[in-house]
């Protein structure tokens, strides 16, 4: 019981974390923006991440399950690795590419007319997917060698970097705001892919 509950508590917590990192930019449009830019926000943001959350992500579960069986395994989570990562970037940077370039028709046919001016804030945060998707991969890998503690102090850390830089570009346009949300998403995704390289291999 107390092996489990030095587990389950990091978790617990990396999980608070967590979901107060992925809905701070929303907090902060909410506090800085009209009403009707944090409606045309939340709905890009929801909208975009669709294609990660249910295409991309059910995709990866088989794969991400059979890390802790492999973990042991030098060769064999080297292998597996390789392999979520060729999908995620097929996949993910596609999907991306794809509703970048084509945000304006995606946002007519999903949205309607009303919503076109905030296309070019759909198209930013469809380039989230990638580095959501290898956020995953890497925690689970993380998580999969028991370093849950860790995991913790990266949303922790993770979270007062994109609070600060969040806030410093707030006073900018929606769209500046919203690509500073992607690199600072892209910035610390690199940061936990690299320790989770280093502990896979």
């Amino acid at each position: 019981a107390k092996q489990q509950w030095g587990f389950s508590k990091w978790m617990l917590a990396k999980g608070m974390l967590g979901y107060t990192r992925a809905q701070l930019d929303t907090f902060l449009v909410s506090s800085f923006y009209s009403p009707s830019m944090l409606g045309g926000f939340h709905i890009s943001k929801y909208i975009s991440s669709m294609p990660g959350s249910e295409g991309l992500s059910p995709a990866l579960e088989p794969l991400l399950a059979t890390f802790s069986r492999t973990i042991n395994d030098k060769e064999a989570i080297r292998h597996q690795v390789s392999l979520v990562l060729i999908v995620v970037f097929v996949i993910g940077v596609t999907l991306s590419c794809f509703l970048y370039v084509f945000s304006e028709p995606f946002v007519l046919l999903l949205l309607g007319e009303q919503w076109i001016d905030f296309a070019p804030v759909f198209g930013i945060l469809t380039l989230l997917t990638v580095p959501v998707a290898i956020g995953k991969v890497a925690t689970q890998i993380i998580t999969s060698t028991g370093k849950v503690r860790f995991l913790f102090m990266y949303d922790f850390y993770s979270l007062i970097l994109m609070a600060a830089t969040l806030f410093y570009f707030a006073s900018s346009s929606l769209e500046t705001f919203s690509a500073t949300r992607v690199l600072v998403e892209f910035f610390t995704i690199s940061v936990l892919s690299h320790v989770a390289t280093v502990d896979a291999t």
